[in-house]
C-alpha cells in the first residue's frame, strides 16, 4: 500500500487503521529517527522522540484528513515533538547526521577536506531553520513545496533559507579551512 497520497491514506485509515499504522512504522521510523537526531544530536533522546512521535501518530491517526501528504503530516508531528523535547531538555544540540550535504559545487570540495568532524561543528553553528531546510532538501530529497508544507512557511521563505543556509555553511567551513 502506497502511503504517500493523502486522500488514499484517509480512505485506508477508515477501513484498516492498524494496517495503516503498521505501514507508517515500517516506512517512516528511520526518517523520524534521523530528523530527531538532526535536532538533538543524542541517540537515546532521538529514540525516545521516535517512540513518542509514533505514539502521537497512532493516537491522532484518525485526525489525518487527507488534505496533505501523509509524509508532511508525519514530519510536522516529528518536528513539533523535537521542539518540545528540546524545550524540556532546555538546550539546543547541534546536528549529527551530515550525510545529507550532496549538492555539487563548493560543498563537495570542502566536505572532502573536512571529514574529520569540522562539518558537524560548522552545521551546528548555523541557524536551526537553515539546518532543517538543508536536511529536508538534501537528506530526504524533498521538494521546496513539500518542505514549505512541513515547516508551515511559504515556498519563497524556504528558498531563501536554503540559499542562506548554503551561504552560512560555506562561510563556516571556510573559517575552518583558513585555520
Amino acid at each position: 500500500m502506497e502511503l504517500m497520497e493523502g486522500k488514499e491514506v484517509f480512505k485506508f485509515i477508515k477501513n484498516d487503521r492498524e494496517k495503516v499504522f503498521n505501514n507508517i512504522v515500517l516506512e517512516f521510523s528511520d526518517r523520524i529517527y534521523n530528523l530527531a537526531k538532526l535536532y538533538t544530536k543524542d541517540e537515546h533522546l532521538s529514540q525516545d522522540i521516535t517512540q513518542e512521535t509514533l505514539i502521537k501518530i497512532y493516537r491522532y491517526l484518525d485526525s489525518f484528513n487527507g488534505n496533505s501528504n501523509i509524509y508532511t503530516w508525519i514530519y510536522r508531528i516529528t518536528i513539533n515533538t523535537c521542539k518540545n523535547s528540546i524545550i524540556k531538555e532546555n538546550k539546543y544540540r547541534s546536528i549529527e547526521d551530515i550525510s545529507f550535504i550532496k549538492d555539487e559545487g563548493y560543498e563537495d570540495k570542502i566536505i572532502e577536506r573536512l571529514q574529520e568532524g569540522k562539518l558537524l561543528e560548522a552545521l551546528g553553528n548555523i541557524k536551526k531553520e537553515y539546518s532543517s531546510v538543508l536536511y529536508l532538501y538534501y537528506y530526504d530529497d524533498l521538494k521546496i513545496k513539500e518542505i514549505s508544507e512541513i515547516m508551515g512557511k511559504r515556498e519563497g521563505t524556504i528558498k531563501t533559507w536554503l540559499r542562506r543556509g548554503k551561504d552560512a555553511l560555506e562561510k563556516e567551513l571556510l573559517k575552518y579551512e583558513k585555520r
